[in-house]
């Protein structure tokens, strides 16, 4: 099945369940699915460069962070006091690469969670996504590049 076709279902579901709850008096019989209530930031590109003597070397990741906050009152009633910007998610995911650096994919998702998990009490789970972009020297007469790249 799409994959596109699978997120609109999900996505026309879990409308259908605001509907219902809606026209529901008693908002305790909201019928509520768990795995759907979390919400977070994709797509976080990071580029990071160091250098060594005249030796420059990058790294290039993707993250997606996803959170889940202890209620889910911003889905059963509308009411966002507890959410943050993903905004907000993107600038620590920035803060933290600048500030540890990020030496493995793995440590530096741990990173980010424990970091949103300290910062926001509401944050009962965290999920970090990264995927490392490849890029290689740029090669000269068979002579690696101290500083040029090309996106393998």
């Amino acid at each position: 099945m799409n994959t596109t076709i699978v997120n609109v279902a999900v996505i026309g579901l879990l409308c259908l369940l605001l509907v219902e709850a809606h026209k529901k008096k008693d908002k305790k019989d909201f019928e509520f699915i768990e795995e759907l209530t979390n919400y977070g930031k994709e797509g976080i590109r990071v580029m990071r460069m160091r250098q060594e003597g005249n030796v420059y070397f990058i790294k290039e990741i993707v993250v997606d962070v996803k959170m889940k906050l202890k209620t889910h009152d911003e889905y059963k009633y509308g009411n966002n006091t507890n959410v943050f910007a993903t905004d907000t998610m993107l600038n620590r995911v920035y803060a933290l690469a600048k500030e540890k650096g990020i030496e493995t994919i793995e440590q530096f998702a741990i990173d980010i969670c424990q970091n949103h998990l300290d910062a926001y009490g509401q944050v009962v789970k965290c999920r970090a996504h990264i995927e490392e972009v490849p890029w290689r020297r740029m090669d000269n007469l068979g002579v690696e590049h101290n500083h040029a790249f090309i996106r393998a």
